[in-house]
C-alpha cells in the first residue's frame, strides 16, 4: 500500500498537536524544518525556506482533468441552492460552537455527498473530516477546520487542518466510519 509508505516518512517526527502547531510562533519554527514542514509557501523571515508547493496537477492525473473541467463547469441549480446553504452556515455566529460546527459538516456534506464527521486522532479534534477507505486503510480526503472569526484560537485553521492529517498519519491504526 503507497499510504504505509507516506505513514513511514512521517513517523516518528515529533509533531505538536494541531492547535499548538498552528501558532504564530510554533508554525513559524516548525517551517524552518523540512521534516515538519508544511508545504504551503509560508516561511520564517528569520530563517527562510523553500516551502513552496509543487502544482497539485502533479500528485495525480485526476487534479490535471479537473483543471481542465472547471474552466467550462456550468454547476446545477441543485448545487448553487448547496452552496449558498454552506455559505449560510460557515458565517454563523454565536457563543456555543458545536451547533455550528455540525451545522457546517451539513452543509458540506450535502454539497460532497459525503460524511464529514469528526475523527478524533490522540491529541486531535478536527472540525471535521471526510475519509475514503481502501480495504483496512483510510485516507482523509478533506480535514476542516472553522473559526468564528479571524484569530480566535490564535491560530490558522488551515495548519491546524494540515497538522491534524499529519497526525492521522502517524497513528498506528485508524479505521473509517460512517463511510
Amino acid at each position: 500500500m503507497p499510504y504505509l509508505g507516506y505513514r513511514a516518512i512521517i513517523e516518528g517526527r515529533n509533531i505538536p498537536s494541531p492547535s499548538t502547531a498552528a501558532e504564530f510562533g510554533q508554525r513559524a519554527k516548525l517551517q524552518t524544518n523540512p521534516k515538519t514542514a508544511i508545504y504551503d509557501g509560508f516561511y520564517d523571515i528569520h530563517h527562510p525556506a523553500d516551502t513552496s508547493a509543487l502544482p497539485i496537477e502533479v500528485y495525480h492525473p485526476v487534479f490535471q482533468q479537473f483543471m481542465r473541467d472547471i474552466t467550462t463547469a456550468k454547476p446545477s441549480r441543485e448545487l448553487l441552492i448547496k452552496v449558498r446553504g454552506l455559505m449560510r452556515a460557515s458565517t454563523g455566529m454565536g457563543t456555543v460552537g458545536l451547533p455550528l460546527a455540525e451545522n457546517l459538516r451539513s452543509a458540506l456534506a450535502g454539497i460532497l455527498g459525503r460524511c464529514v464527521e469528526q475523527v478524533i486522532v490522540s491529541d486531535a479534534i478536527p472540525g471535521g473530516v471526510v475519509l475514503k477507505s481502501f480495504g483496512e486503510f483510510s485516507v482523509p480526503l478533506l480535514a476542516m477546520e472553522h473559526k468564528r472569526e479571524i484569530g480566535e484560537g490564535g491560530c490558522d485553521p488551515m495548519t491546524q487542518a494540515s497538522y491534524y492529517v499529519l497526525k492521522y498519519w502517524q497513528e498506528e491504526r485508524v479505521s473509517a466510519t460512517g463511510l
